[in-house]
């Protein structure tokens, strides 16, 4: 297999690369080379190239792998703050009156309901109200529990802000009541009625 590797880089490299030159040596240097060290020299530049190929892998493994491991504790403190939340810790919502461009078009959405728990984020599917289109929106409570963020996008960095997020805010107090509040952000705009679960 490696030497079928091997065979293979130094082919595109015959192919591919016909003015450039392996090693880094530059045309004159090439030139002065035999057949035989020309083939050599391609061979080791092959075998250069498959290393930083497989370090290129390796390297998106571990970062697969860190991501993975960094969404598993995320999913962990989530649960754990559902199971041991307190009154006041988690809000359900509806989004009515919605309209948002469905990329492409403007479309009323239907109304939608989702429940967060202080510190999550996730996304939810808005289905037109006219047709089979559906476009999602990225939710999200922060840590206080006060702010609640409704972004077009996953906004970068944990609960971080962006262009594309709309954000509403309500004491415990106004949760407790029922809180209702109409935005009008970008390409989105409705209303949203959120209040204490327990």
């Amino acid at each position: 297999m490696r030497r079928f590797l091997i065979a293979s880089s130094f082919l595109l490299l015959l192919t591919g690369c016909l003015n450039s030159y392996p090693l880094g040596m530059s045309e004159e240097e090439w030139m002065r080379l035999s057949p035989d060290q020309q083939f050599q020299a391609r061979s080791q530049q092959a075998e250069i190239d498959e290393q930083k190929r497989m370090e290129r892998e390796a390297r998106a493994e571990a970062e697969r792998l860190r991501q993975t491991m960094e969404e598993q504790a995320y999913q962990d403190r989530i649960d754990h703050n559902y199971r041991h939340a307190r009154y006041g810790d988690v809000i359900q919502c509806v989004l009515e009156k919605s309209v948002i461009d469905f990329k492409p078009g403007w479309r009323d959405g239907e109304p939608v309901g989702f429940t967060l728990v202080r510190g999550e984020g996730k996304l939810i599917d808005i289905h037109s109200a006219r047709d089979q289109k559906t476009t999602s929106l990225w939710v999200g409570l922060d840590d206080n529990g006060m702010t609640l963020r409704l972004c077009r996008k996953e906004p970068t960095g944990h609960m971080g802000n962006n262009k594309s997020c709309t954000e509403i805010v309500g004491t415990t107090r106004q949760y407790h009541r029922g809180l209702r509040q109409a935005f009008n952000h970008n390409d989105m705009r409705g209303s949203l009625y959120c209040t204490l679960t327990r």
